[in-house]
């Protein structure tokens, strides 16, 4: 549309599209006129913002590089190459798969290459550049289009690093958001709706909410502007296709959550809330802003100091981008258009997600994708103050042009993401690229099958499953992480092991493997048997008594640092005889617990002291399971092995200052092999366990990593199983980290230990009254669980408290309580409840309940019993459930509910409990307490059979 204005021209940017948008209802009000802009300098002006964007581009493609995070997109589509579908991403089970679709022809017919994946990002870049071309022709004028196109040209050097970042689900995500935008401008432009208009907008919607979660804030946005600007239009066959679009565009998820059980680990509670906004406005304000309007922070590179010229000037483009926002969406509200109210809501609805949740914690970072929406709104900002400056000043416009690109391009030299800058040399991302081919081959022709690599996510996606790479314990490739977990010999590359193997003490294979050093061969370890665990008492370096803690069958007990461990601090075990002793394994309280250097020492008289083992530098948790070692998050513990020798005490002290408490719950020692003892081949055990396990279909497995990784690759069906890379094949996690799996005790459930183990859980079974059968698989032994048979409850006629006696009268059950009974204060040695049966009886379980205080529980319980209230007699009192999982062994874990195990035999009217330790943490309290007696009689048999079947094992 061509207007004279005094022998000059104006001409609207793209006539034919302004007259075919213009309508009645989007029309805007008369303003100023606009500068005059001859319509070959406009187009010049375009075809030279393009130009300068396609040249960025190709820069940031030439200077690009590939980091492990990002290979898994190659991985990805190594997988469709291979026949396989995911759902997701490879280890991230909210990214979809369109980007890795694009990239795996590429792939087939080139082979891996950094600079496949990194092609894509640039072209989204270009695409988001086009489609927002088209929507800010419908929404401003010529200079506000060429300020928009200028800002998306030369963009902020966040944008201009996604631009060129190989993370492709992001890139492709601003895309399909964009386009999205665009088709909500062009619906709300339209006198009525086509199915066609209709379907383009759910496809887009679908699509990009399956690729990329955070398209949601641009789905709500213009879902709602549609809704509150357009909602007369909507006709059933509009919705229907709005439904076929999304449906098509989401279909690979929908896919995904009809085959699979649809659960949230995360409740919204935690989430989303008001505590999280002063840290995440600030972090918004001060660090988030800047980089997304190409200031620099400390994160990305420079400083920002309140009060400099630099952060001024910052101030300045915040206020202009404000104003702009606040004007957008006063345009719209008047009709000016009112498509102009769109893009600030994009924004608006984007910052509000993250001010009031937990992923605006990454506003804080280095990493702002989450801002990304912004880069579709801020066109129309900084284009609308282009058209303010032209109707004031022609000149101004250029001056505006000049700042929007200036600010930009400021940024530039000192901009910096994990380090590295913008534009690094080609050169570099070539040698990158060969370096790692050449590494896969070198993989390759050394004959590994497996290995673990903290580079494994970039090995992986160039050695594309010859050899299989996984990393030690965050495994994003749960099938590859399985297949190198049951493998006899995986190779452990690279030196991130640093002292653990020396810690282990089994001999191992040591060699530079591809331009880096490998471990591989470790020793098996003597063992024999687990050493029983009585008469042991350990006491820390300090001086401070831990009596049983540390063989108390308790997990939720032990030694632990006050704080982060300090050099010195630690304890001494005394097993109260000598043992032939010739391994240690070290349960923590959870995986982060792990010492960060440790010596172990042992003596016969507690004087004169050994060296066993010694880890200056300690990466844990490092053990050993099945035919060799594990560097894991699960099942974790601290192990050490070496010759037998004969032991009373060991000593462990924490060697080097650690970032984090060490914590040991529980200890167990393994003695060395009787002559008689077979030696199963690991291959011939995998068998025999396989073959088992499927006879019996359970629906939950508890066994260690190895054969948790062998039953995961061989079982026709899939039970749950206590992995320990707890991945399912879309990345999400079936286990919470830093807690022990605990017991399901319902028929269905197998437990896998080694030979040495298996008396041990034998006995842990027994105390919490299971059935099971038992059967052995070469090195293991599965128990298969059928069910418990504990004995009738116990009413007792009477319990007493010196403290607290009327709650304590009230555990009768006979009584209305208001509240648990409690100690009253800090756990200290003393302190009983007396319970009166009645009548001189059988006893076999005591439960302990206090839900609503549930680490009130007692440490160190003591039990005496009595047939007339005055002379007592000590009783032997275990913990016994709930039990968990630790990989060795089945432990109890006290908390909101303890079963204790009373001493076979045991027959009193009095029980007195009592606490032999003080805690000054933690009262002691108790909400309800039950008393069971024996099981019955009649029932209470064992079974015998033949070697090598089946043996069903009942209550004594």
């Amino acid at each position: 549309m061509l207007h004279a204005n005094g022998g000059d021209v104006t001409v609207m940017a793209c006539p034919k599209d302004h007259n075919r948008v213009m309508s009645q209802n989007s029309a805007p009000a008369e303003e100023r006129p606009a500068p005059a802009i001859a319509p070959k300098r406009y187009r010049a002006m375009v075809i030279a913002l393009y130009a300068v964007a396609v040249g960025l581009r190709l820069a940031r493609y030439a200077c690009g590089r590939l980091s492990g995070e990002n290979a898994l997109i190659g991985s990805t589509a190594e997988e469709f190459l291979h026949g396989n579908f995911p759902f997701f991403l490879l280890g991230k089970n909210f990214f979809g798969t369109y980007d890795a679709m694009l990239s795996a022809p590429l792939i087939f017919l080139f082979g891996p290459s950094s600079y496949i994946l990194n092609l894509w990002p640039p072209l989204f870049s270009l695409i988001v550049m086009v489609v927002v071309h088209r929507a800010l022709i419908r929404v401003l004028d010529p200079p506000g289009v060429l300020a928009g196109l200028a800002f998306m040209a030369v963009p902020p050097s966040l944008w201009l690093l996604y631009s060129g970042y190989a993370q492709t689900h992001y890139s492709l995500d601003v895309v399909l958001s964009a386009l999205l935008l665009l088709q909500t401008v062009r619906l709300s432009q339209a006198p009525r709706w086509s199915a066609g208009q209709a379907f383009w907008w759910g496809l887009a919607a679908g699509a990009g909410l399956y690729t990329n979660p955070q398209t949601v804030c641009v789905f709500l946005a213009c879902a709602a502007f549609l809704l509150v600007t357009a909602w007369r239009r909507v006709r059933p066959l509009n919705l229907a296709a709005f439904c076929g679009g999304g449906l098509l565009g989401g279909l690979p998820v929908l896919c995904y959550y009809a085959l699979h059980d649809l659960t949230y680990k995360k409740q919204l509670a935690s989430v989303f809330g008001w505590h999280y906004l002063p840290p995440n406005l600030k972090a918004f304000l001060f660090n988030s802003l800047p980089i997304i309007v190409g200031f620099n922070t400390k994160i990305s590179g420079d400083e920002l100091f309140v009060g400099s010229p630099r952060f001024w000037a910052y101030a300045a483009v915040a206020t202009l981008m404000a104003v702009g926002m606040g004007a957008l969406s006063w345009r719209g509200l008047r009709g000016r258009p009112r498509e102009a109210a769109l893009p600030p809501l994009v924004a608006a609805v984007n910052l509000a997600v993250l001010l009031f949740s937990v992923y605006g914690l990454a506003l804080a970072s280095y990493r702002q994708a989450y801002l990304l929406p912004w880069y579709l709104a801020l066109p129309f900002c900084w284009g609308l103050a282009a058209s303010w400056a032209a109707r004031w000043r022609t000149w101004a416009l250029w001056a505006c042009l000049a700042l929007i690109i200036g600010v930009s391009v400021s940024g530039y030299p000192r901009y910096t993401y994990h380090g590295l800058p913008l534009f690094l040399p080609p050169s570099r991302q070539y040698a990158e690229n060969q370096l790692c081919q050449e590494q896969a081959r070198q993989l390759r022709q050394a004959g590994v099958a497996g290995l673990y690599a903290l580079d494994s996510w970039l090995i992986g996606y160039y050695t594309d499953g010859d050899p299989l790479a996984v990393h030690p314990w965050a495994a994003r490739k749960p099938m590859h992480a399985h297949q190198v977990d049951a493998m006899a010999d995986p190779l452990f590359y690279g030196d991130f092991l640093a002292d653990a193997p020396g810690l282990l003490g089994l001999a191992h294979k040591t060699a530079p493997v591809a331009g880096q050093p490998g471990r591989w061969g470790f020793a098996q370890p003597d063992k024999g048997r687990l050493l029983e665990r009585r008469n042991w008492r350990a006491a820390s370096l300090d001086g401070l008594d831990l009596r049983r803690a540390l063989n108390d069958n308790d997990l939720a007990t032990g030694f632990q640092t006050p704080a982060n461990a300090a050099p010195d601090q630690g304890f001494v075990l005394d097993l109260g005889a000598a043992h032939a002793i010739t391994g240690v394994g070290l349960i923590p309280a959870d995986h982060a617990q792990t010492p960060a250097g440790l010596r172990i020492e042992a003596s016969i008289d507690g004087v004169g002291y050994c060296t066993l083992a010694q880890a200056a530098h300690y990466r844990g948790p490092f053990y050993v399971s099945g035919p060799h070692p594990f560097l894991r998050l699960f099942h974790g513990r601290v192990e050490s092995w070496w010759p037998a020798r004969s032991i009373r005490y060991l000593r462990f002290t924490h060697l080097g200052p650690a970032r984090h408490p060490w914590s040991v719950r529980e200890v167990l020692l393994w003695g060395p092999a009787g002559p008689g003892q077979r030696a199963t081949d690991w291959a011939q055990t995998a068998d025999e366990l396989t073959r088992v396990v499927a006879a019996l279909k359970p629906k939950r497995v508890y066994a260690d990593a190895w054969a948790a990784a062998v039953l995961r690759l061989r079982l026709d069906h899939e039970p749950w199983i206590s992995l320990s890379q707890p991945y399912d094949n879309t990345g999400a996690q079936t286990m919470e980290l830093g807690h022990w799996p605990r017991l399901d005790p319902a028929p269905g459930t197998v437990v896998v230990l080694e030979a040495a183990e298996a008396p041990a859980a034998r006995l842990g079974l027994e105390r919490w009254g299971f059935i099971f059968e038992e059967r052995r698989a070469g090195r293991l032994v599965a128990f298969n669980l059928l069910g418990q048979r504990l004995g009738p409850r116990i009413e007792p006629a009477a319990v007493s408290s010196a403290s607290d006696p009327r709650r304590a009268a009230a555990l009768t059950g006979a009584g209305p309580g208001d509240g648990p009974w409690s100690s009253g204060g800090p756990q200290n040695q003393g302190g009983a409840l007396v319970i009166d049966l009645g009548l001189s009886q059988p006893v076999r379980w005591l439960e302990l309940h206090c839900p609503s205080a549930y680490k009130d529980f007692a440490r160190g319980l003591a039990a005496r019993a009595s047939d007339d209230g005055h002379t007592w007699r000590v009783v032997e009192i275990t913990p016994a459930g709930p039990l968990a999982f630790s990989g060795q062994a089945l432990l109890a874990q006290s908390g909101a509910v303890t079963v204790y195990h009373l001493e076979d035999g045991l027959k009193t009217r009095y029980l007195k409990l009592s606490l032999d330790t003080g805690e000054p943490r933690w009262w002691w309290s108790v909400e309800k307490l039950i008393l069971r007696a024996p099981p019955r009689p009649d029932r209470a048999t064992r079974r015998q059979a033949p070697p090598n079947n089946p043996q069903v094992v009942a209550i004594r």
